[in-house]
């Protein structure tokens, strides 16, 4: 049961979303939308998303989340199909950075950003789902370590993933999935 319901400013549906710091943040048309759930207060910014789904066997435009270090939206530019990632500030949605990152996410079930690093979700065969680092941002490149984080979930699990979002304040990944919530410790 809810302790509380909110009414958003525009509406929204699918999985394209994120929650930091009691703010919501979503996509609505051609604008992000930024809704502080207290104040109330509404920030937009434009943003030239493709209509292609970010990923493949997805029909979400953007990937929206946080990190230590603020709010990352991930999307492919409209004009070229370029991966695209911005590092915005959550209280006023001003750019604080934008890398285009030569690399083809369409076998990405999801990302996310920790400490910097954009992270790859893939669902693979044999129903596992690997997590790799992909782009480290403030070194502006592409990592090849080699590093590679997998585990085993049923196949209804990997089926229905809907999100993975880090929270930045338990330090945890979760994995959103078919009703269910997988939580871990998710360190550099």
């Amino acid at each position: 049961m809810p302790s509380k319901i909110f009414t958003l400013p525009y509406p929204f549906h699918g999985t394209d979303a994120t929650v930091h710091n009691r703010t919501v943040v979503y996509l609505f048309g051609e604008s992000l939308i930024a809704h502080h759930l207290e104040t109330k207060t509404t920030r937009h910014h434009a943003i030239n998303a493709s209509h292609d789904p970010l990923y493949g066997g997805s029909t979400s435009r953007i990937d929206a989340g946080a990190d230590e270090h603020g709010l990352w939206i991930l999307y492919k530019e409209r004009s070229d199909g370029s991966l695209t990632a911005l590092r915005l500030h959550l209280k006023n949605l001003h750019e604080l950075g934008r890398w285009k990152i030569k690399m083809d996410a369409s076998d990405w079930c999801n990302s996310f950003v920790r400490c910097g690093t954009l992270f790859s979700v893939k669902c693979i065969e044999n129903s596992t789902i690997s997590i790799e680092p992909i782009f480290d941002f403030y070194k502006n490149r592409l990592m090849s370590d080699g590093r590679k984080y997998t585990w085993q979930v049923d196949h209804e699990t990997k089926a229905g993933l809907g999100s993975a979002q880090f929270d930045p304040h338990s330090r945890t990944l979760n994995i959103f999935a078919q009703g269910h919530v997988f939580s871990s410790q998710f360190g550099r």
